[in-house]
């Protein structure tokens, strides 16, 4: 009798497991940083836009694919497009901060130089710690010198 109840618990125990399932994996990896000008749709890894004169475009850096708890540090770097051998400017947004899951920075357009702005997000969780980079461009609004 008690082989036999034995039995049944285990084969209870065994169905339940089926349809209740297994936790959900860890996805620690899985994140994607992108952004968006002003109020435009959100793109992975890069974005980019401007060229109207004089204006101020507003970046929003935002990451996706999260899962679970994270400690974060954000470090956002400004340099000149097509000219990546020379070191980025770090610039410090107030609204980048170790709590936030997004990233506003303010970029004005600049009459015959496009401007990049890359921002690092650097995740940790359970003791990993993982980059992930986007990039956004901010157009020239002035190709030509002479005409400007």
């Amino acid at each position: 009798m008690r082989k036999l109840f034995g039995l049944v618990v285990g084969c209870v125990l065994a169905v339940a497991l089926l349809v209740v399932g297994s936790p959900a994996a860890n996805a620690f990896g899985s994140e994607v940083l992108g952004c968006a000008f002003d109020s435009g749709a959100w793109t992975a890894n890069s974005c980019s836009g401007g060229g109207d004169q004089g204006v101020v475009y507003q970046i929003h850096f935002s990451a996706s694919n999260l899962s679970g708890t994270y400690s974060r540090h954000w470090t956002v770097y400004q340099y000149q497009a097509g000219m990546p051998q020379f070191p980025g400017v770090v610039i410090t947004p107030t609204s980048c901060t170790s709590t936030s899951t997004t990233c506003t920075v303010s970029l004005k357009s600049n009459a015959l130089q496009s401007k990049t702005i890359s921002a690092d997000l650097q995740s940790t969780q359970s003791g990993q710690t993982r980059d992930i980079w986007a990039y956004a461009t901010v157009y020239a609004w002035c190709s030509d010198p002479n005409s400007c």
